[in-house]
């Protein structure tokens, strides 16, 4: 119910960015990807954490679904006697004088935040005509896309009973709908003109008495409001990912740890030795630790040198699949087979070679950090064990047995996925 400071907001980031990458109150790690970049939704290169200022402006939006869908309750009742009619909804300029109450102010100002963003979200709200029952005349949206009182301001300067609901200015004679006025003073100049408009924009209303009237926002395809769409909207709008777009992928059958792996491998930054150099690390050398031949990046500790590729290639026999160039980092190897499997089945392929990316990064840490020896058929075994604990556990419509798993996976995957025999 309160806008948090922008001080909060940034002090708030700076802890999640810090705890992200690893560190505490005192360390600071690297930062390899910038944070604002791990915020955007994963379509945009990020991992969806999402912004605490947009999480705070949506809940606080909220208020206002809450209130202008909900005229009858004690509590909306008791703020209209406050703030009148509209509440203060309609006023983006409520002071926080001390007759005001602070909180119901900054709900009021942050959907003026929000407009200032580019999201028309004060005038979202519109009512559906149903019975007529609830609909405030001169305030609610149901004509056009915005309220009577903004279109014509000169006549409701003049009309005696501004709180009156359609209900009370509307009478029905027969199939007949005339309306009921309670002017301060005869009508004449542009007060005349305006109500000759307001009478043409209302005349071909048509009431619904087998429902009651409902609160639409605009904003979202199905008319229902959901803090969750406005987040999305004002994060849309605060951060962008740029011209050089990688879409994100979270595959749901390997655990989260696996997938932003992948996803910082995908982009460069992952610690080997060659980007821990551009980052001013003093390394003794950026050649690779096992062959010394070559510059140690990402596609060459996971694809290039020789002893990956003896990992992939015992990965490929397992998976009966022949392979000469070997693009670990591609969405799917060329295999025609998986390119028409289901999305379990492309899922599941997907995961068991991100599992193989990850334990080869693995061998090469307990190499580099434990003097452990690289032992390529030992890391094809942990790969198989290890993605058969997660996918048989995860993918409930894959069953399939340890004996299997290891005799022909593509086989039986596809068995049970799509039904080829």
């Amino acid at each position: 119910m309160f806008r948090a400071p922008a001080s909060v907001i940034r002090l708030l980031e700076s802890i999640r960015c810090n705890f992200f990458w690893g560190g505490s109150g005192v360390w600071r790690k690297l930062t390899w990807v910038r944070w604002e970049k791990k915020l955007l939704p994963y379509g945009s290169s990020g991992l969806d954490i999402g912004l605490l200022n947009a999480k705070n402006l949506a809940l606080l939006g909220k208020w206002w679904w809450r209130f202008k869908s909900s005229q009858n309750s004690l509590w909306s009742k008791v703020i209209t006697s406050v703030y009148g009619s509209d509440r203060g909804l309609g006023s983006s300029n409520i002071s926080l004088s001390p007759g005001c109450s602070s909180t119901w102010a900054h709900i009021i100002k942050a959907g003026s935040k929000i407009d200032d963003m580019g999201i028309s979200f004060i005038s979202s709200f519109s009512k559906e005509l149903g019975d007529d029952s609830t609909i405030n005349f001169w305030t609610d949206i149901w004509v056009g896309t915005t309220t009577l009182r903004e279109k014509f301001g000169r006549l409701y300067a003049l009309d005696m009973d501004k709180p009156a609901t359609l209900e009370n200015r509307v009478l029905i004679a027969g199939n007949a709908i005339t309306f009921n006025w309670e002017w301060a003073r005869d009508l004449r100049g542009r007060a005349l003109e305006e109500f000759v408009a307001l009478s043409s924009s209302i005349s071909g209303i048509q009431l619904r008495s087998d429902s009651t009237d409902r609160m639409k926002w605009s904003l979202n395809s199905d008319g229902v409001f959901t803090a969750k769409k406005l987040k999305s909207l004002i994060e849309e709008k605060s951060i962008h990912g740029g011209n050089n777009v990688i879409g994100t992928i979270m595959n749901r059958v390997v655990p989260q740890k696996i997938s932003i792996f992948v996803w910082r491998a995908k982009q460069k930054r992952i610690p080997v030795r060659f980007e821990l150099d551009k980052r001013g690390m003093d390394l003794d050398s950026v050649l690779c630790p096992f062959c010394g031949g070559g510059i140690e990046n990402v596609d060459h500790i996971l694809s290039n040198f020789r002893l990956t590729s003896e990992v992939w290639k015992g990965f490929l026999r397992w998976w009966s699949i022949l392979a000469d160039n070997i693009t670990v980092l591609d969405p799917l190897l060329s295999d025609p087979i998986f390119n028409s499997a289901t999305i379990v089945g492309k899922s599941i392929w997907e995961a068991v070679k991100w599992v193989c990316c990850y334990t080869i990064w693995k061998g090469r840490n307990n190499k580099v950090f434990k003097g452990k020896e690289w032992n390529s058929t030992n890391i094809v075994s942990e790969i198989q064990s290890t993605s058969y604990g997660w996918i048989s556990s995860r993918v409930k419509k894959l069953n399939i047995e340890w004996h299997q798993w290891m005799q022909n996976p593509r086989y039986y995957v596809l068995s049970n996925i799509i039904g080829v025999g």
